[in-house]
């Protein structure tokens, strides 16, 4: 709870007590002056009370549309921005990157509201195989990011992947539109990087390293199944 909560929930307690005493005063001393004031003063507590809890929500909304991603629920680009200028040195961080594969083919055979499932569903098993030790977030389109820092960074990557794995066979097995997706990941005391955003990079280019490698079994075995070309008999 920030600091403007704190003094909204403290002015509401001075006008429900301020409320209360003068009601108590008005019935034990029979005023009549002090029963109008607090009438008075019960009716402006109520309006105070419905604005504020209207600028709450107001709050809360915009918040909402700031820093987190509108299809998906969980934390945008922004989040992520603002969570990497948290950080300190990449040497105490790991990276992943995935994408989705074949998102198009879904979009063009389905329809684009299946290819938003398909998105959503990556994005819930993503973010929670993340949680509680690494931050999530759709990084744009269908990509995806997620950042352990700590100690244990290297450990908390390791358990994403296999808790990430796990997730999406889960989905898969039960989903109407399987998810794939290649995926990346580096380590600031792997790689030579001065600076998070460049060890990003580098788990960017890996997460297209293996997207390449699929691309380029699938093109081989579609190439190993295809029957040999008629020959004309000289």
């Amino acid at each position: 709870m920030d600091k403007h909560k704190y003094i909204i929930l403290i002015v509401k307690i001075l006008n429900i007590l301020f409320v209360v005493f003068t009601g108590v005063i008005a019935v034990t001393q029979s005023s009549y002056f002090l029963g109008c004031v607090s009438l008075v003063s019960l009716l402006f507590a109520l309006f105070y009370f419905y604005t504020t809890s209207q600028q709450a929500r107001d709050y809360h909304l915009l918040y909402r549309t700031a820093y987190f991603d509108s299809l998906t629920g969980i934390p945008n680009r922004l989040s992520a921005d603002l969570y990497v200028s948290r950080c300190g040195s990449p040497d105490n961080m790991a990276v992943a990157v995935a994408d989705l594969d074949g998102l198009k083919a879904v979009n063009d055979t389905y329809g684009h509201a299946a290819g938003d499932i398909l998105i959503r569903n990556f994005a819930i098993a993503f973010f929670d195989a993340a949680a509680p030790f690494g931050f999530a977030a759709r990084n744009g389109g269908d990509e995806f990011l997620a950042l352990f820092y700590g100690p244990d960074h290297t450990k908390h990557v390791n358990d994403f992947l296999q808790r990430l794995t796990e997730k999406i066979e889960a989905n898969n097995r039960s989903s109407k539109y399987p998810v794939q997706y290649s995926i990346g990941f580096a380590s600031g005391e792997d790689q030579n990087c001065s600076t998070i955003p460049e060890l990003i990079s580098c788990a960017d280019r890996h997460m297209y390293h293996c997207k390449k490698s699929k691309k380029e079994k699938t093109s081989s075995a579609e190439t190993t199944k295809r029957p040999p070309a008629d020959r004309k008999e000289s």
